[in-house]
């Protein structure tokens, strides 16, 4: 239905009972967006990052090498880039030009299917790398494309454009965080750029101040937001939101339009938890960065740490205990614990904390052996002013540098 025909596979914004990748329902906001499949082998390559299974991301990768061909196929020349056309940020419409009046949806380069892109295209790079692929023509192809991608930009009100152009958005309000999907599920927008994750943060702030995380699928996606961005106080308010308002009190099932049960919901909401208590979307460079950023300096001649992200190899996790924990939650607890998560790198995790939200230990056991660094908090990666974390005979320090093998376990302390 677009003229492609190179072999890449397209998948819309829903589908039926057979599977049909053609674009399902009739509503304008959302039925005719095309960039679902870069969403849906994202999850593909996460599972590789928590297990470390190069057999199984060699299983997938024709996966994601066929959803990159259909976008090398589609993608349109706009003002100078490569942009997705037609599109839409899916399900916030926006007023055009001289018109406050008629809300419209069709667009093109929205940001999200520029992050999803972005996010595509890199882990095409690492997997080929890792696995050693020799797909090299078709690495280079999609880094030319990636290049001619939009920028991101700031829009009226200090947050991230959703579109191309900086419209006046209709629902300000929405539950749909679209042009935040590089936040949280992706690992694109993190502290170590403060600039623009100030930007996705006044977003989301935009959003909750406008009636946002309203129903049970959208309160879960702002409370794993709210962890991304260290913010306590937002995910107190989503959850509590969820909780008292959105779920059945005997069954503790999603409720509430558009239909009594939404499993995202339900499954959303100890997903944006666990964002909270221990997160492992972040990357310090073990080599030579290969992601474009420059490394910030903070005075003095100590080396500092460099973030790493899709597409370069030589990185090792970051695992961050304790992010955004509520204070008020740990209270209610008398302290509390949590035993048995998973962090990327192949590592199983469990933290106790005490009644103020502060760490008393974590046990991180290494399935895979390998390096991870383990810092306590919000400390962007190239920083030092947060609080040191020991474990015996690897030494102390903000961000802990671990060299794990695989079966044993560490205890993570204060210093």
């Amino acid at each position: 239905m677009y003229g492609v025909d190179n072999g890449g596979f397209v998948l819309h914004h829903n589908t039926d009972l057979w599977g049909d990748a053609a674009p399902q329902d009739n509503y304008i906001y959302s039925t005719w967006w095309a960039s679902a499949a870069p969403w849906m082998v994202f999850h593909q390559m996460e599972k590789f990052r928590f297990t470390g299974d190069l057999d199984y991301l060699r299983d997938v990768y024709p996966n994601l090498k066929s959803a990159a061909l259909f976008f090398q196929g589609f993608l349109s020349d706009y003002d100078g880039y490569k942009v997705v056309n037609p599109t839409m940020s899916p399900e916030n419409p926006y007023y055009p030009p001289n018109d406050n009046t008629t809300a419209v949806a069709i667009t093109l380069g929205a940001t999200m299917d520029t992050e999803l892109l972005w996010e595509l295209f890199n882990e095409i790079k690492e997997a080929n790398e890792l696995l050693q692929l020799g797909d090299d023509e078709f690495v280079e192809q999609l880094q030319v494309l990636e290049a001619q991608l939009p920028p991101y930009r700031e829009n009226y009100f200090g947050g991230l454009q959703e579109w191309i152009h900086d419209y006046q958005e209709a629902l300000p309000g929405i539950d749909h965080l679209s042009p935040l999907w590089a936040a949280y599920p992706g690992n694109q927008i993190t502290s170590y750029n403060m600039t623009l994750f100030n930007r996705a943060r006044e977003t989301l702030g935009h959003r909750l101040e406008h009636g946002s995380a309203s129903g049970g699928w959208g309160a879960s996606w702002c409370t794993a937001l709210s962890g991304r961005y260290f913010r306590p106080d937002w995910a107190t308010h989503c959850i509590t939101h969820l909780l008292g308002t959105q779920l059945q009190p005997d069954s503790l099932l999603n409720s509430g339009a558009p239909s009594e049960f939404q499993i995202d919901g339900n499954l959303g909401l100890p997903g944006g938890m666990v964002e909270l208590i221990l997160q492992s979307h972040e990357s310090v460079s073990i080599a030579a960065s290969s992601s474009g950023y420059v490394p910030p300096t903070y005075g003095g001649s100590a080396p500092v740490l460099v973030a790493a992200f899709t597409g370069d190899v030589h990185k090792a996790p970051l695992i961050r205990l304790l992010p955004t924990l509520p204070e008020g939650f740990a209270a209610a607890g008398g302290g509390g614990y949590v035993r048995g998560l998973r962090a990327r790198g192949g590592f199983e995790v469990g933290i106790t904390w005490d009644e103020k939200g502060a760490l008393v230990s974590a046990n991180i056991t290494s399935t895979l052996g390998g390096t991870a660094y383990i810092t306590l908090g919000a400390t962007p990666i190239g920083r030092n002013n947060g609080t040191a974390v020991r474990s015996h005979g690897a030494g102390s320090g903000v961000f802990l540098k671990l060299a794990t093998e695989a079966g044993k376990s560490y205890t993570i302390t204060n210093a």
